[in-house]
């Protein structure tokens, strides 16, 4: 009762005076204040070696031990062990069983005793030196459940870290030590679930639209989180349980690989190498430098040096990002407002939990917690900054995307501009078959073809039997409809890789490619190819003619081919000879009764 009026009472500043007239005064146990209890323990800074119980009984006896002060004992890195002595009373008949919560997951190791009317009641040691760590609960400390018996009892603690020094001491209830729990498990449960949610949303991105800055984003998210998991203990907890060694240097690397994600994403989204490429040097060298410095502090395996490094990278790498937003400002870069704003958040967060960590401000809820709160904002402002970044890009490949469809409109015209004179300069405009100078050339080739494969081809000329009387019966309309119809059958006839040429007027030109290497055969596929011309021409033609008067007239006539063929070897004439020799073996035709075929160099 005296304990809670003092604090009730007296003023703050006041309570540090009285102190001394508290802690000789037992807490009771049925009237704990809340929070942490370390400004009613005793302390004692612990010099050369190491005590045990008994030497610290006896110091305290002596008056060596002086009040602690402050609600939570917060020393920095590197301090030196302290023993803690608290005093406690329960004033009922019956034990008394709560719950002791003390230091943080991150402490080396902790001595725990409880004595009770001169004689140790319990013995417990816990800490992340040793495997399995008794009592961790993740992003809390490590909680023990000792039972007080009637009457007074004296609970002394030995903490040694190598770490910055944080120890809280904390006795709940049951009920209470759930509720926190919960409500921790709860709130890292947000944090864990937002930001790889946001890394997973940030990955598909990249994967989507190939940006590299929503991939170092990605990287960057995931590093916090594993930051995050490696001093809340989650990582000791579920990853390395049995590996202390890990645990010595895990939070101190992942401290530095943090900062090194979030300079590769800050010199990616602000475009270093284009607009400040001296400044990537340096962020580059920055960054090589404290990986450098971490590598060789656990070659030496010095806790102390990897401490050092770690915290002082973490918050130079705090104002890096400051300064690396100023100067995308004075760039002028709007999406680097977003950058700037988030990296403020982030820095405020991340200097007030290393200050707080490293004792440098009191040591309480909000600045310990101020580097979640300060990141959960500023992953969310970093992603409003991508999406304004990413609406910039937008922008400007709507713009490209117009001019390159104007380009392509233009380059297509072009293109089918270029295929209508190529159309006219290689094919006939009536029939729109190849031409005598496309002709020609596949000649060229498939004379090429034969002496490269040892191969025979074939030449087939043809010209229209009984055309000119139907020219003159009926005009140059009606012609043009039977050349046209004549062409379509003639295509019919061949294979897609042959060549159907009007020659000029009435007379088409058939090339066969690839017969084979047997001159028999050969002669035999071209004859039944020829044979198959002759019988396609001379079927009926049909054609209705509307003429000015508004009057129809149906026109019928028979057409017939004379043909003419040359089978031929890479050994046997040019284009013109082939042609020529075609054009003979045609005329035989003809004069033999049209309607027929001749084979140049064959008896009739």
């Amino acid at each position: 009762m005296f304990n809670t009026l003092c604090r009730l009472l007296l003023p703050p500043c006041l309570l540090a005076m009285t102190a001394g007239l508290a802690h000789a005064q037992p807490l009771s146990l049925n009237e704990l204040p809340a929070g942490s209890l370390g400004g009613w323990t005793d302390l004692y800074v612990e010099e050369g070696r190491a005590l045990g119980l008994a030497e610290a009984q006896a110091l305290l006896h002596e008056g060596k031990f002086h009040p602690g002060g402050q609600p939570i004992l917060s020393q920095g890195i590197g301090s030196k062990p302290r023993w803690l002595h608290l005093a406690l009373i329960n004033p009922t008949a019956a034990p008394i069983s709560l719950k002791l919560a003390v230091g943080t997951t991150w402490t080396d190791r902790i001595d725990t005793y409880l004595v009770h009317d001169g004689q140790p009641t319990l013995n417990w040691q816990t800490g992340d030196e040793l495997a399995q760590a008794p009592g961790l609960s993740q992003g809390i400390g490590y909680i023990l459940s000792p039972g007080f018996a009637p009457g007074r009892s004296d609970l002394f603690l030995r903490v040694d870290s190598t770490d910055p020094l944080i120890f809280p001491i904390e006795l709940l209830t049951d009920e209470q030590a759930r509720e926190l729990q919960q409500r921790v498990h709860y709130s890292y449960g947000f944090i864990f679930g937002f930001m790889m949610a946001l890394a997973a949303y940030n990955a598909t991105l990249f994967f989507g639209l190939r940006k590299r800055s929503h991939l170092y984003y990605a990287v960057y998210l995931v590093s916090l989180v594993v930051l995050i998991a490696c001093y809340t203990g989650h990582g000791f907890a579920w990853l390395w349980p049995d590996r202390p060694q890990v645990q010595r240097y895990a939070i101190l690397v992942a401290m530095v690989i943090y900062g090194c994600c979030g300079l590769l994403f800050a010199s990616r989204f602000l475009a270093l190498k284009e607009h400040a490429p001296r400044v990537l040097r340096f962020v580059q060298s920055f960054a090589a430098a404290g990986l450098a410095a971490i590598a060789i502090s656990i070659l030496l395996d010095s806790q102390l040096a990897a401490a050092l490094v770690a915290f002082n990278f973490a918050a130079l790498f705090s104002v890096s990002m400051v300064l690396l937003g100023l100067l995308t400002i004075r760039n002028s870069r709007p999406s680097g407002r977003y950058f700037l704003i988030a990296a403020i958040f982030g820095m405020l967060g991340a200097g007030s939990t290393t200050l707080a960590v490293w004792g440098g401000i009191p040591f309480n809820a909000v600045t310990y917690h101020a580097l979640e709160f300060g990141m959960v904002i500023e992953a969310t402002l970093f992603a409003l900054a991508l999406s304004y970044r990413f609406n910039e890009i937008s922008g400007s490949l709507v713009e490209i995307n117009a001019l390159n469809d104007q380009l392509s409109a233009e380059v297509a015209e072009r293109k089918k501009m270029e295929e209508q004179i190529r159309q006219l300069a290689f094919h006939d405009s009536l029939t729109e078959l190849p031409n005598r100078r496309l002709l020609l050339d596949r000649l060229e080739q498939a004379v090429a073809a034969s002496k490269r494969k040892k191969s025979y081809a074939a030449l087939i000329f043809l010209d229209l039997d009984n055309f000119k009387p139907l020219n003159d019966l009926h005009g140059h309309v009606v012609g043009d409809l039977l050349l046209m119809e004549a062409a379509t059958r003639l295509q019919a006839c061949v294979r897609e890789t042959d060549t159907v040429a009007r020659f000029g007027g009435d007379e088409f030109v058939v090339m066969l490619n690839d017969l084979g290497e047997d001159q028999s055969a050969s002669f035999a596929l071209a004859r039944t190819v020829a044979e198959k011309i002759l019988a396609a021409i001379a079927g009926p033609y049909r054609f209705t003619l509307a003429h000015s008067d508004e009057t129809v007239a149906d026109v019928e006539h028979n057409c017939t081919a004379s043909i003419g063929v040359v089978v031929f070897t890479d050994h046997q004439g040019s284009p013109d000879d082939l042609i020529k020799w075609g054009d003979d073996a045609m005329y035989r035709a003809k004069m033999a009764g049209r309607n027929t075929i001749r084979f140049f160099g064959q008896p009739d």
